[in-house]
């Protein structure tokens, strides 16, 4: 009988990965087959020197209850790979048969255990632990260092290979020609010579790898230089990823790599200045104050952002703060104004109704939204400008009821 389970993390200092065990009373899963012949797991002494993972006290008997109830004649199998191009890897939790090959074998709390010999000095003090809620296995890896693993070896000579193409391939291209041609039929061979020229020119340069050019579009505000805005959606829409490019080919990063738009979001005009503005929303978590890695908290952050090099919010609202992963319970929306504006306004829904909590009207004379700044009791809080890292903290300690 053969089962699996697969975890992922992010890393940094301690690494977690929590399994959920797909094995029960001895009964075969989707991925397991029928063994009735095996010879039993060899012994293995136990020494501190043998140790790679170790097992606590409560993941010991959790193993030993499966073991009991049908895994007797299987080995705990263990290992670990990186995912490819990202920084998080997978923990590899199964009862596997004896017969194993590239293994080490070693012992936790008098349990057999199978390392993968690739993987085991990546493992090494790594402890594994039970969670009766919700059920399921923990890795802590405190030392966690990819470049043990041979998928992040092997992606980075992978790299330094492309590199090198890359670093004789950039001295060909003009950053400047390359933007004029976003506006030609050569938009997609433009915007791939600027994705290698930001690598070795701009490293904060925002890139998505290999994207497809959806449509293109060139403002011109009424101070400072041009700006090519490239959207890597629908060719007929203003959606999808979002590049603000400067006429001398440098990337304009855009307010907290808000670059995407989906859902509801917008690059429409609100402020009557003839040039579009960035109308995006994404949720943000609170964290627990005796857990850094915990969200507990959700709430909804709105930024109206200028297509232009000073990414200061236009407005920023920060709003419907909740328990996390519960259901929204506000919304937000565009009203047409006079002279091209457009109000914002926050809505809280109560009843099956929707009640209108907070309105921002386009001031032309101050050049900024204006309405209230609200606080923890109003359900928001809002800036013409950006909002403080500890001031959002703040309005998201405590969430909403349920």
């Amino acid at each position: 009988m053969r089962s699996r389970l697969y975890g992922r993390h992010v890393a940094p200092a301690v690494a977690i990965g929590v399994l959920i065990l797909q094995i029960g009373c001895g009964r075969p899963t989707p991925s397991s087959t029928n063994s009735t012949s095996q010879p039993a797991p060899p012994a293995v002494a136990s020494s501190p020197s043998d140790t790679i993972v170790t097992l606590t006290p409560r993941c010991a008997a959790e193993l030993r209850q499966h073991i009991q109830q049908g895994a007797s004649k299987q080995l705990v199998f263990i290992a670990v790979s990186k995912l490819p191009n990202v920084s998080l890897c997978r923990y590899e939790l199964e009862f596997r048969d004896p017969t194993l090959a590239n293994v080490i074998l070693s012992s936790s709390q008098g349990i057999a255990l199978a390392i993968d010999r690739d993987d085991a000095p990546f493992l090494k003090g790594t402890i594994l632990d039970y969670l009766p809620d919700p059920g399921g296995f923990k890795f802590t890896n405190p030392r966690e260092d990819y470049s043990l693993l041979s998928e992040y070896r092997a992606e980075q000579a992978e790299e330094a290979r492309l590199r090198a193409i890359q670093a004789v391939q950039v001295k060909q291209i003009n950053p400047i020609r390359a933007t004029a041609d976003l506006l030609t039929s050569r938009r997609q061979a433009a915007f791939e010579e600027l994705q290698v020229w930001w690598k070795f020119h701009q490293t904060d340069a925002h890139s998505s790898g290999n994207s497809k050019v959806g449509r293109v579009d060139n403002y011109i505000p009424k101070r400072g230089t041009s700006i090519t805005v490239v959207f890597t959606g629908d060719p007929e829409q203003q959606n999808g990823g979002v590049y603000l490019i400067n006429p001398d080919g440098r990337q304009t990063r855009i307010f907290q790599g808000q670059n995407y738009l989906n859902g509801d979001d917008q690059f429409i005009d609100t402020n009557g200045d003839g040039l579009p503005e960035i109308v995006t929303s994404n949720d943000i978590g609170g964290h627990d104050e005796n857990n850094p890695n915990k969200i507990v908290t959700d709430a909804t952050s709105l930024c109206i952002l200028p297509i232009s090099a000073e990414q200061v919010p236009l407005l920023r609202i920060v709003f419907d703060v909740r328990r996390f992963k519960s259901n929204l319970t506000w919304r937000w929306k565009l009203l047409d104004r006079s002279m091209g504006t457009r109000d914002v306004v926050i809505e809280q829904q109560a009843v099956g109704n929707w009640t209108e909590r907070a309105r921002f009207v386009w001031s032309a004379e101050k050049s900024r939204y204006e309405g209230p700044h609200g606080s923890k009791s109003d359900g928001f809080i809002a800036n013409s400008g950006n909002i403080e890292t500890e001031q959002i903290k703040q309005f998201m300690k405590t969430p909403r009821t349920e």
